[in-house]
């Protein structure tokens, strides 16, 4: 029903074991949202998404860009490093205290090497781009409250076409453990990653989805993850209602108009109009025709366009899939 989905839009619930991941937020890997397929990988077999498009993940560092693992090699945080900010491309192999990250005149790469994160870092706002490359095995807990976008925190509200420019990416085989309060704020490209979610969210935030969006009703969560994440596995316990929430219509670069379940006749409003215009095209399609993203749109349960994706309207329109 439309008031399940709307939920969905703003976090994936643990049901039969299997997030229900649909519309914005995008996640690949055994039994979890839509596999990824051979057409979408290039002759290499990294996933390449949308032709036209670089691919969005790397395996190795100096996939992302030649140099990188000069770069990053260049600067070592460690126990030693006493500075409370890095504005340059680094490698983490331990932290003791809070970080705060600044991308001023360039993208930077940081390197998580076999890090285990009990403090927080936080990447302040820029038009740069700050890279996190997990290596073997990332684990994060204790007093940190995950990686955070600027003043990201309890009370924001974050839109679905809020956009930050913090990408993780990831080895092939890598694995990253999320305990305790944390949250992360940015997009994953990395379907070789697997990722297992046990904390329950360092904040509360108010969302609005695509479907609340007209609506005077915003969904309050606490997520793991604020961005998307195209992952090779996802593990999280039953309970961790929040466990991602995307805050873009897709990961990509490139601006993709959002799937707005219901709206099948494209007028971005859903309302009786479009539970009419399934049932005239169903009735009459030489006459009106749904157009590819009104397909889409209409399609509300995943099963095709029927006349029960016009009944589910109707009954969210009367507040009948809230009883």
């Amino acid at each position: 029903m439309i008031l399940a989905m709307t939920a969905v839009c703003g976090a994936a619930y643990a049901e039969s074991s299997t997030p229900g991941l649909k519309g914005l937020q995008e996640a690949g890997g055994e039994g979890y949202g839509e596999p990824f397929t051979d057409s979408a990988a290039d002759d290499t077999g990294r996933i390449t998404g949308i032709e036209g498009l670089e691919p969005f993940t790397a395996y190795e560092l100096d996939e992302i860009a030649p140099g990188t693992s000069e770069k990053v090699a260049e600067c070592i945080i460690d126990g030693d490093y006493g500075s409370d900010t890095v504005n340059r491309s680094c490698t983490i192999e331990s932290l003791d205290h809070d970080l705060i990250i600044e991308a001023a005149d360039e993208d930077i790469v940081i390197l998580l090497d076999d890090l285990t994160l009990d403090n927080t870092i936080t990447v302040r706002k820029t038009t740069k781009r700050v890279i996190f490359f997990i290596k073997g095995t990332f684990t994060c807990g204790g007093n940190s409250r995950g990686i955070l976008y600027d003043n990201m925190g309890g009370g924001s509200i974050v839109r679905y076409n809020d956009t930050f420019p913090v990408r993780f990416y990831s080895e092939k085989g890598a694995n990253m453990t999320i305990n305790g309060n944390c949250t992360f704020c940015g997009y994953f490209r990395a379907p070789e990653l697997t990722l297992e979610c046990r904390s329950e969210g360092a904040f509360e935030v108010e969302y609005i989805s695509e479907m609340c969006e007209g609506f005077d009703s915003m969904i309050k969560c606490r997520p793991m993850i604020i961005g998307a994440a195209i992952v090779g596995k996802i593990e999280y316990a039953e309970g961790n209602e929040a466990f991602i929430l995307s805050a873009k219509s897709t990961i990509f670069d490139e601006y993709i108009p959002p799937v707005r379940y219901g709206d099948a006749n494209c007028d971005r409003v859903l309302d009786l109009a479009d539970a009419i215009f399934i049932m005239q095209a169903m009735a009459n399609p030489d006459r009106y025709t749904l157009t590819s993203d009104g397909r889409t749109n209409a399609d509300t349960n995943g099963d095709g366009v029927t006349v029960n994706d016009a009944l589910a309207i109707q009954q969210h329109l009367l507040g009948l899939d809230k009883k």
